[in-house]
């Protein structure tokens, strides 16, 4: 289950005070209204590690299957553009031909390397035709072979969704539950253009795929611990295995939470992205998302829970260790035993056998 539904976002989205800033764009919620029908902003999280994903591959299949405007944003969010009209694609010939062009039937896929998608204003009929573009691109057993204790854990994708809609300010309407983006058509100073309305899109994208990520980190540790649940025991009771196996296996989880550990705090999950750096309005953005769901306490918790279970393996690995050290030292006294009981037979021969006849005394038994 995921940590927390995007759904949550309705009861406190934008509505708490990010400290004395606040996004230039930011409505308030009563100006945040909309005109249009919602529509649903759907995040997938395909691996949580981004191994095992072909990135270039699904993002170029997907533009093959609907032929949209591809477009590859901070070389690690690849995006198209699909114009829908209740419901059926419009060719992209035809759309730039209209002398309406907005975006109201503009529908959107924004994939990311580390193996996510973000899917804005989809029925929900074209949801599965997606996922089986870029079912063939995704290998989920690139995170099994390397995280054992997650086998069977995860089946498909995770997922969150979300209510968004055009309006004529960017804001949250909290009334109908609902997400505004500012509406490029509305001829006003304050409206943003199309190319900036994208990016909006792409800075929402990247805070949502990275909490979608974060329920499936949260899935791995979950196994992890249920993994571990019978270490403590085996601690107290002092047992230890005649084979290697348990060696083997106390180093194989160990190898699984430092991979998790370098997954959570050194694959991008805590900073925020470079390209939002000399862009302040999207990294306010993005900020305000991942407060919003409270991704520093989640990854916080999660470094937790690693710490505990690093503990945990590291206390059963030096009992196994000293367990170990100690049945050599047995093997080596016994050893050093057996050696004497052969020695002291030796030199019991040689200290009581006969002496050798000497010449004189051979004579004398001659004569």
């Amino acid at each position: 289950m995921a940590y927390r539904n995007l759904r949550m976002l309705g009861r406190s989205f934008f509505l708490r005070p990010f400290y004395a800033r606040t996004i230039s764009s930011l409505s308030s919620s009563k100006e945040a209204t909309h005109t249009c029908n919602p529509r649903w902003l759907v995040a997938f999280c395909f691996s949580a590690t981004g191994d095992g994903f072909d990135f270039h591959g699904a993002a170029y299949a997907l533009n093959h299957a609907f032929g949209g405007i591809p477009k590859l944003f901070f070389s690690e969010v690849a995006h198209i553009a699909v114009f829908l009209h209740k419901g059926k694609r419009i060719p992209v010939s035809h759309h730039e031909a209209s002398p309406t062009n907005d975006m109201k039937d503009q529908s959107d896929i924004f994939i990311f390397k580390d193996g996510s998608m973000v899917l804005w204003g989809f029925p929900e009929e074209y949801e599965g035709k997606i996922l089986s573009i870029v079912q063939p691109f995704r290998d989920t057993r690139s995170d099994e072979a390397l995280l054992p204790s997650i086998s069977g854990a995860v089946q498909g994708p995770s997922r969150e969704e979300l209510k968004w809609c055009f309006g004529k300010k960017f804001g949250y309407d909290k009334a109908s539950d609902v997400l505004v983006l500012s509406n490029p058509d509305v001829a006003s100073n304050e409206t943003k253009t199309m190319q900036q309305n994208t990016l909006e899109k792409v800075a929402l994208s990247h805070g949502l795929q990275r909490s979608v990520k974060m329920d499936r980190l949260e899935i791995y540790m979950n196994s992890l611990v249920r993994s571990l649940k019978a270490m403590p025991q085996d601690i107290i009771l002092d047992v230890v295995p005649h084979s290697e196996s348990g060696h083997n296996r106390v180093l194989q989880k160990m190898g699984e939470i430092l991979y998790l550990r370098d997954v959570l705090n050194l694959r991008g999950c805590l900073d925020t992205p470079k390209a939002y750096w000399n862009k302040p309005e999207l990294e306010e953005m993005y900020n305000r998302i991942w407060n919003e769901f409270e991704l520093g306490n989640r990854i916080f918790l999660l470094n937790q829970k690693l710490d505990y279970a690093h503990e945990l393996v590291d206390a059963r690995r030096i009992q196994l260790v000293d367990a170990r050290q100690t049945r050599l030292t047995l093997y080596i006294i016994l050893l050093i035993c057996v050696s004497i009981v052969f020695n002291s037979k030796k030199v019991k021969h040689l200290v009581f056998k006969d002496p050798p006849e000497t010449e004189e005394a051979k004579d004398r038994s001659q004569g």
